[in-house]
């Protein structure tokens, strides 16, 4: 018997605000299942043959830890695939040994207890060969001195993305004792990846691109250890509805290696991919969620006498800002300081488009809460325009001089709408000879004092950006059709192409050839759609 999923919800809430969530949970998944409901019928249906580590000379590692109805089931797909092609796999599971994995994730026990029951249910319905953390002889006390300051960044990384803040304080008890927590989590990762490398002696591994715990971990081992990475970045947190796949050549998926890119710049366009270019461009400035709460129609209010500096701030908890800073020691710093400039630059004016994700998905600490105790009142000639202001971004930009980034998608965008880019952090297109790039604060001041018009886009820098974006957009992205991630209140099926296992043997499926072909191989097919 399976419970609907309105009453699943219902009853959880009540068991919340009773405090009675584990109990409950303990009682209710008696009688259903802790997978999304029907994906678990289609995956039983598909009757998945076994994956044999004794027939196989190479071995690939899943650090799933914690299980996703989307995401364990692409993987779970990828290791069938490559069993069909001559490589093993293992898993790994979690089951309650970690009070602590991702922060949404175990925010409430009863989430924990169900997700421990899906990870069972998962290596089952998919036949996958797993081992669980309470199977593994560990000791979560030892501290590497190598990578405990890894360990420490992503400990916060994750931390931040739980408490909805901007940086860690270290005074405040709860603050503390998370970021405790998760370099407990950061340790038990790294000496269960040890452990299994040990006796599995894994050639691969494949895995999520974000940087939060514990999956990242085993990300790090393996750059430590020479074992080739597939990484790859979920469709409905990426630019498209298409899989990203990298081998971590940065700190997140987005990625691409130096010598992928010189192969991509040293390409032309043709005229039929210059068209497809400039007809995603324009859809997506028409229906990309971060305009939600714009008008198209209402025109930026920019002056006409002074130059306009447009600057585009990210979610300051999101983990794609941690770690790559070029100038300033956060994003915080940047946004004061570069007030601070225009404070003396009477004849520029600044407008600071705060990201439409603190009202989105929601913050504890925005940008305008580290503005307000800097300066009583903002210079005169900067401004800032909230989260959910009307004000269309892509005209805004269009109607600026210059743009000013972190590491925002706007800084790709805004060059292709013939306005320059000032960055301040390796963002993924950070240097690659389109935007101006500055290494120092006093470069930057530069930069913001001279002239606009001396920040020219030539042709060089046209052509590498579309090249670029090209590739970022419609390249690089995989349409797998086999597995596709639906709301979790859709009735749509996850694996709805997928009716056999016999669908994942080679020659079946183009995108699972080519996906198992460059993990096996090596090859640079998740940059350059070529092998």
């Amino acid at each position: 018997m399976n419970l609907s999923e309105p009453l699943l919800r219902t009853f959880r809430k009540l068991a919340r605000k009773l405090w009675v969530e584990k109990q409950a949970a303990k009682a209710y998944l008696i009688f259903t299942s802790a997978i999304r409901t029907g994906l678990k019928r289609d995956l039983e249906s598909i009757d998945f043959d076994k994956i044999n580590l004794e027939r196989t000379d190479e071995v690939a590692f899943f650090p799933e830890f914690y299980s996703r109805d989307y995401r364990t089931t692409l993987h779970g797909v990828i290791a069938h695939g490559l069993n069909y092609r001559g490589v093993g796999s293992i898993f790994v599971f979690d089951n309650n040994s970690l009070d602590v994995s991702r922060g949404y994730s175990s925010r409430y026990d009863d989430e924990q207890v169900r997700r421990a029951k899906q990870n069972r249910e998962f290596t089952e319905v998919m036949n996958l060969p797993s081992v669980f953390l309470d199977e593994i002889d560990y000791d979560s006390s030892i501290e590497n001195k190598q990578i405990k300051p890894i360990i420490k960044n992503y400990a916060e990384a994750t931390a931040l993305r739980e408490l909805r803040v901007a940086k860690i304080d270290y005074d405040n008890p709860e603050h503390d004792n998370l970021v405790k927590r998760y370099k407990h989590t950061g340790r038990v990762a790294w000496e269960v990846t040890d452990k299994l490398h040990e006796k599995y002696d894994f050639d691969y591994i494949v895995s999520t691109g974000s940087a939060y715990l514990p999956r990242r971990i085993s990300i790090e081992f393996a750059k430590r250890n020479d074992i080739s990475i597939t990484a790859s970045s979920d469709p409905v947190y990426g630019d498209g509805n298409d899989l990203m796949f990298s081998r971590m050549d940065g700190p997140q998926t987005h990625y691409i290696s130096n010598f992928a890119w010189e192969k991509i710049k040293n390409r032309s366009l043709t005229p039929e991919q210059e068209q497809e270019l400039n007809q995603f461009m324009n859809d997506r400035i028409d229906t990309v969620e971060q305009t939600q709460y714009a008008d198209p129609d209402r025109t930026p209010d920019v002056s006409e006498d002074d130059e306009t500096y447009s600057m585009y701030t990210h979610l300051p908890w999101d983990a794609a800002i941690q770690g790559v800073s070029r100038i300033f020691d956060n994003q915080y710093e940047w946004v004061s300081e570069t007030v601070r400039y225009f404070e003396s630059l009477d004849e520029k004016e600044l407008i600071i488009k705060i990201h439409p994700a603190e009202k989105m998905r929601g913050t504890e600490e925005g940008i305008t809460d580290v503005l307000k105790p800097l300066f009583n009142d903002l210079p005169e000639n900067v401004r800032t325009l909230k989260p959910d202001t009307d004000i269309y971004p892509y005209e805004l930009m269009k109607a600026s001089d210059v743009v000013l980034v972190y590491t925002s998608t706007v800084g790709m965008e805004a060059t292709y709408l013939d306005t320059p880019v000032i960055t301040s952090a390796d963002g993924h297109y950070a240097e690659k000879g389109f935007t101006y790039d500055p290494t120092t604060e006093e470069e930057y001041n530069d930069l913001l004092i001279q002239s606009s018009d001396k920040l020219e886009l030539d042709e060089n820098r046209v052509n590498l950006v579309r090249k670029y974006l090209f590739n970022y957009f419609i390249q690089r992205p995989i349409n797998f059709d086999l597995v596709q991630p639906t709301p979790y209140s859709s009735n749509q099926s996850i694996v709805q192409d997928l009716n056999t296992a016999a669908d994942l043997k080679p020659g079946q499926n183009n995108s699972l050839d080519h996906i198992c072909k460059a993990i096996i191989e090596n090859t640079t097919y998740f940059y350059t759609k070529s092998h």
